[in-house]
Formats: structure tokens, sequence, C-alpha cells
């Protein structure tokens, strides 16, 4: 059964409304001025704006009433949200969509409906002008309201309208400027990521060309045993008699000096051995190029394009990625909890978090050879993955020689890098903190130990259905 439209454009809608609340696009202190001037220039008893949530409809800046939320059923600004020009009721009472609603039936009588503030009145008057989105959804209205009937003139009208004009501008801008910083930041992670793969290019080729290189060369040897075994069965395939089995041997001495001959024994125990290492080199291959493609995904960027995904899978490709980096002068162990719950994430992001956690690690372990002259130091990387609570934890640490006290407070600051000009942009731990607290609502926390000479990075993500 088809959806309609008009459910379809509902749900846009409610989509639109969700977007500028989580950027509390409406929560500007300029829009209380408004009210206030509503209040003034137009006699209103109360004024505010309203947002047309599913169930509810929320009110910010309301002079009077203290009632941030009502049921949809009871809100006048809900029929307000579906017109496209000013919704004005002049008497409420008198209007048989209204006649029943508690808001204006208080004050009537005993049952009357009493507001939060504890005040009890009929509300009489409204008029409220929808504020669009910037892709022209009604999320909002800014409405006044009055507990006697009246009528608004023209030039009473204009002046709401230009108001409510007011309003949208201002929240649209809102959102313009919280699109624009995340383009920005979007180009900025991105422009890490490829940094991040061009460090990383030398490495992954060499670690690419030498499985490719001794497959090339099992491919020969076997090319080579397969022609002697056709050259064989070509020669036996001969009406010679001199060829034939014996009755008493099994194989006549002819067959069996040609076999010698075609190293028939040498090239059955060789290919295999062949086969086999060649197989194994494609895994290899394999899982370099299934790890690159999840680094290189770049997703949508948003909370939208996060699925379920197995940590430990992320864990594992980051290692593979950056083995050419911490090979030369790190050993890196894993002690991963095989019973964790897949966590709510964009892997490709989590990937670009743990591998720059772990390529700042063997940095930090590269430095503590070059600058105390340790040059046999055993550098050492240990990866954790467990359950803490509601949340699935990766922990990273390395004996690199800890972060000074001083530098500490300023690891996650934009540009902030303690390595020399060209060797480190100063982006990279802080959009690994935008990713994980951000657009994952999770946490990056840091412990460092300069006595033990120890730094742990811990990132903690939420499962699945919590």
């Amino acid at each position: 059964m088809p959806v309609s439209s008009q459910l379809v454009s509902e749900a846009e809608r409610l989509a639109r409304v969700e977007d500028y609340e989580n950027i509390n696009a409406l929560r500007d202190p300029i829009f209380n001025d408004i009210a206030q001037t509503i209040r003034r220039q137009l006699g209103a008893f109360d004024a505010g704006i309203s947002v047309v949530r599913e169930k509810q409809v929320r009110h910010y800046f309301q002079l009077l009433t203290k009632t941030s939320e009502v049921p949809k059923q009871w809100s006048f600004s809900a029929h307000a949200i579906h017109q496209d020009k000013p919704f004005v009721i002049n008497d409420l009472a008198s209007d048989e969509r209204f006649k029943d609603n508690p808001f204006v039936k208080s004050g009537l009588s005993d049952t009357g409906f009493t507001m939060e503030d504890g005040l009890k009145r009929p509300y009489r008057f409204y008029a409220g002008i929808p504020l669009k989105s910037l892709d022209g959804f009604n999320i909002a209205v800014l409405y006044l309201l009055d507990i006697k009937p009246r009528e608004l003139s023209d030039l009473q009208l204009e002046i709401l309208q230009t108001l409510a004009n007011f309003v949208q501008s201002h929240m649209n801008l809102t959102m313009e400027t919280h699109l624009r910083k995340k383009q920005a930041e979007r180009k900025i992670q991105m422009a890490e990521k490829m940094a991040a793969v061009g460090r990383l290019t030398a490495g992954i080729a060499h670690d690419l060309s030498t499985p490719i290189q001794f497959i090339a060369n099992n491919s020969k040897f076997v090319a080579e045993g397969l022609t002697a075994i056709f050259d064989f069965v070509d020669q036996v395939s001969q009406p010679n008699a001199d060829l034939m089995l014996s009755d008493n041997s099994g194989m006549s001495t002819q067959i069996a000096t040609l076999a010698e001959k075609c190293e028939l024994s040498y090239y059955r125990q060789e290919m295999l051995k062949a086969l086999n290492q060649s197989l194994a080199g494609l895994d290899g291959i394999t899982l370099m190029i299934k790890s690159l493609k999840k680094f290189a995904h770049t997703g949508k960027l948003s909370e939208s394009d996060q699925s379920c995904a197995d940590i430990n899978d992320g864990i594992l490709s980051a290692i593979e990625i950056s083995r050419s980096e911490w090979r030369k002068n790190s050993k890196l162990t894993v002690d991963l909890s095989r019973d964790l719950p897949k966590v709510t994430c964009n892997l490709g992001e989590i990937l670009q978090v743990l591998l720059n956690i772990i390529v700042n690690a063997k940095d930090a372990i590269q430095e503590r050879v070059k600058t105390r002259q340790e040059p046999d130091y055993a550098g050492a990387i240990h990866i954790r993955s467990f359950m803490e609570r509601d949340s699935a934890v990766v922990h990273v640490e390395d004996n690199g020689g800890g972060i000074p006290e001083h530098v500490l407070p300023k690891i996650f600051d934009l540009f902030f890098t303690t390595k020399e000009i060209g060797e480190g942009s100063g982006q990279g731990l802080a959009i690994c903190w935008d990713i994980i607290t951000n657009r994952h609502k999770g946490t990056l926390t840091v412990n460092t130990d300069r006595t033990a000479g120890t730094t742990a990075f811990k990132v903690s993500l939420p499962v699945c259905g919590v």
C-alpha cells in the first residue's frame, strides 16, 4: 500500500524540526526581545514561539505561561503550522475547532483548565505566522495570544509578519552557519584522512608488493611444473610399446626414466607448497584491500550514516593498515573481547580515529628512541577491547614516554601539535575528539604516566540498542 505524500511531507517536516532543535536554532535570547515587542506593540496577553513536534508542541520565550509543552491536540499552533499565511482566529470560543479546547474553556467554571503557572483564564484570540526552514518546511510558529476577542489591523498584522520574517531569517542563519561549519569540518577531516593515506602509502605499497612478487614467482614455477607434467603425459600417450607398463614391476624402466627426466616427483612436492604460499599471499592482499576500503569510505559524515558494526573488526583493520608504520620500532599486541556487542557508528570514521591513535603511539615511541638515544628500546603498543557499563571500550596504550603535564590539556585542541613543522598538522586528535564525542555520543579520554613512560587513550562508544 503506497504511503501518502502528506505523510511523507509530515515526516520530512518533523525531521527538520529535530535538526533545528538539535542546534538550538530557536533558543537565541534575541527572540525574547521579539516576544516583548509583540506584547508592547500589539497589546498581546502572551507571545512566543511554538515548535510543533509529532505529539507535543514546545513553547519558547513565552512571557507569562510557564507550560513549556502541551499536547498537540490542544495547541492552536498545531493548526497554524500547516498554513502558508497568517493563521488568525478573532474569537476562539466561537470556532467549532476550539470550543472544547481546555485553554478556551479555562476559567469559565471549576472544571476549567489550570496551567502550571497557577493562573486560570480563557484564551479568546490567537494569531500565528509559520516559520519556514531553509528548504521551505514549516517548523515553528511565531504567535500571540489574548484573553479577549479582538482583530488585528493591517498595520498590526504587517508588524507581526515583519517580526516573523526576522525570527525566520535569524534561525535560518543559525542553521546555515551550522551547515557551513560542518562542511568545513568535513573538508578538514577529509584532508587529514588523505594526509594519513599519503603518509602510509609507501608502507602499504611495500606490504602489497611483497606478496604480489612471490605470487608472480610461484605462478611462473607452477607454470613450469605444469609444462613438465603435460610433456610427460604427451609422451606416455604415444603408441610406443616400449613405454607400456610391465606385468611385474608396475612401471616400465622407460616410464620411470621419463618421469625422472620431467622431475615429476619434485614438482609434485613443490607445486603444492607454491600454491599454498600464493593463496596465503592473496589472503593478505585481500585483508589489506578490505581494510583500505573501510578506511577510505567517507560516508555522509552524519549520524544517519551510522549502523551497527563490529568494533573488533575496525581495530584489526586499523592494525593492518598501519602495520608498515609500527612494525619498524614496536611490538603490537591485542586482547579483544570475543563477546563484545556491536556499536552504533560510522566504521570508516572510527577507523580514522583508531589509525590516528596507533600512528601517534608509534611516533611517540620513535621520538623516545631518538631523543633518549635508546636504539635497542623495545617499543610496545597494546590494544584491548572490553565492555564498561553500556559502552564498548577500545583501550590503546604505548610506552612512548608519556605526555608532559603542560601539554596534556591541549592535545585535543585544533592545530595544537608538539611535532616539528611539516610533520604534524595538529588536526588529528581534534578531529578524533569531534568524531567520538560529537558525532558518536561517546567519550575519548587520555591518561599518561611519565614515571612509567606510558600513555593510554580510551575510546568509549554506545552499543547498538542502548
